[in-house]
């Protein structure tokens, strides 16, 4: 049964899925489980104090911590009462203040461990663990107010910063219709039950795991496990038994290194190899034959969704090989966020996958080797950007085409194999194209590397390179250290460069004291 709108969604899963848990919240160190009707109840009381409060058809913000509180909020205001806006948590008090100042806010819903950074004086503010308790107690006196309150499923609902934190940053408006299509066609690349159990580790206010760990397992019947620290992450998997997780590359890096790494240690790298090859033979016995490395996540963990940025196709190999369905696709904000992806079963390594059923899909400004601009059409596709007519003129072609920003060629079966943002793009003194991206994933591979960044400075193509946190520290403790990591780096990177063509090797190697600045989702904000 297919909703329309978030609002349909959440009365469909409350009379179908009534006791069924839908999040999993840690309290006292213990896992406690929230039910679909207690979490409908729980909104329809709290989306009844914020209209007594007059805040029908207002923005109300929320920033915090993922939460049970944060999808009360988030759902409340999308069940026909106003446009929600869902703020980065590491948004610095200066650029959560130019934020909200961009939009006229009704309510600005918050977690405790946001409270330094807000002024409570400035905005109607609602404090997730004490005041919102309090209107959920109050808005169970009028029933369902909001009950008959029509919502147009391509309206704008849902108001969202692009990574830019400055008044620069270009606000993407979308609407339920470009949500609930993703949700309705994931099938395509992953099925989701009512048994299933997602492990929520990525933020909420960003579209990935807003759409994919946190509205499709709810439009499911599905659990939500929300992180309580990264520190546990291993012990929750080992209580909790997800089955799902959202990710993004660098999670599949960490659990990539850390089974290898395990393996090592125990001896047993040709024992692995040979139970590889009786796995491809007989994929049913893969669980049975990784048994240890699958008690490791939990016992359950059955896929991996990830995107954000480009993956590393070995180590989606190996965890495919253990039995983890590793799913790499492609989307952006702009898109709600999926515009392609691979299946569980059918999948090319290196590719993002085919484009989602529904959706136009093609390259402009094609080069000689078939590499241009995706530009994109589909349901899932943006009302444009908030106030801003240029910007949102600017983004589509004359045929009405979304223009991503990113460069892609497709193969004859319709997989995308992502080369990198156009803006990135190093353009040679011979004309030949040189993508960052393509580069960096490749120097990844390297467990002593955090960060690898590729630029062209003075006509040379140029890597900055951070070493993982303890590397960085001997370095500090012994400023001679230096000289030997540098001269193992520049040996590294001598050996990536035998294995691309020459017009793309780097020719310098740079050593940085300080990481690169990321966003919550673990990507680097490139100057």
């Amino acid at each position: 049964m297919r909703s329309e709108t978030i609002k349909e969604m959440l009365e469909k899963s409350a009379v179908m899925y009534p006791n069924n848990i839908a999040f999993y919240e840690k309290k006292n160190n213990e896992y406690y489980g929230i039910t679909y009707k207690q979490l409908y109840e729980d909104v329809i009381a709290f989306s009844n104090s914020l209209y007594n409060q007059g805040l029908e058809d207002k923005n109300i913000a929320i920033i915090g911590k993922n939460s049970y509180e944060w999808a009360v909020a988030y759902l409340a205001t999308m069940n026909g009462l106003g446009t929600v806006v869902p703020l980065d948590k590491e948004l610095t008090k200066e650029e959560l203040e130019n934020s909200l100042q961009r939009l006229e806010i009704g309510a600005l819903v918050y977690s405790k461990d946001q409270a330094n950074k807000i002024d409570d004086s400035k905005y109607n503010t609602i404090k997730m663990e004490t005041d919102m308790y309090e209107m959920i107690e109050e808005g169970k006196k009028y029933g369902n107010l909001l009950k008959d309150k029509k919502v147009d499923p391509k309206e704008t609902k849902v108001l969202l910063f692009t990574s830019g934190t400055t008044s620069k940053s270009k606000i993407v408006m979308l609407s339920n219709e470009n949500i609930m299509y993703n949700i309705n066609t994931l099938d395509q690349f992953a099925v989701v039950t009512e048994k299933d159990r997602f492990y929520s580790v990525l933020p909420m206010h960003h579209t990935f795991e807003g759409t994919g760990g946190f509205l499709l397992p709810l439009d499911r019947g599905a659990s939500v496990i929300h992180l309580d620290n990264l520190k546990n992450v291993s012990k929750d998997m080992k209580e909790m038994k997800p089955t799902i997780m959202i990710g993004v590359p660098r999670v599949v890096d960490l659990f990539d290194k850390k089974i290898v790494k395990e393996i090592e240690k125990k001896g047993k790298t040709k024992l692995v190899k040979y139970a590889t090859m009786i796995g491809k033979v007989v994929p049913p016995l893969k669980k049975h034959l990784f048994k240890d490395i699958h008690e490791g996540l939990g016992g359950q963990l059955d896929k991996i969704i990830v995107g954000g940025a480009p993956s590393n196709p070995d180590a989606i190999k190996r965890l495919r090989d253990y039995g983890i369905a590793v799913i790499e696709g492609y989307g952006l904000t702009e898109c709600a966020p999926l515009v392609a992806g691979n299946n569980a079963k059918k999948y090319k390594l290196g590719s993002v996958g085919q484009k989602l059923h529904g959706t136009d899909l093609k390259l402009v400004n094609q080069n000689e080797d078939g590499v241009g601009e995706i530009a994109v059409k589909g349901p899932q596709v943006f009302n444009g950007y908030f106030e801003n007519d240029e910007a949102t003129k600017n983004a589509f072609d004359e045929e009405g085409y979304f223009l991503t920003g990113d460069l892609a060629s497709i193969d004859k079966n319709g997989y995308i194999d992502i080369k990198g943002r156009s803006k990135n793009v190093i353009i040679t003194s011979n004309g030949k194209n040189v993508y960052p991206e393509e580069i960096e994933n490749m120097l990844n591979e390297n467990e002593s590397i955090r960060q690898a960044v590729v630029s062209q400075r003075e006509n040379k193509i140029v890597v900055d390179l951070v070493m993982k946190d303890e590397i960085m520290q001997k370095i500090k403790n012994n400023p001679k250290f230096r000289d030997e990591i540098y001269k193992v780096m520049k040996e590294y990177v001598n050996e990536i460069n035998q294995r691309i063509s020459e017009y793309k090797r780097i020719q310098k190697v740079v050593l940085r004291d300080e990481p690169f600045e990321e966003t919550s989702t673990l990507k680097i904000k490139r100057k």
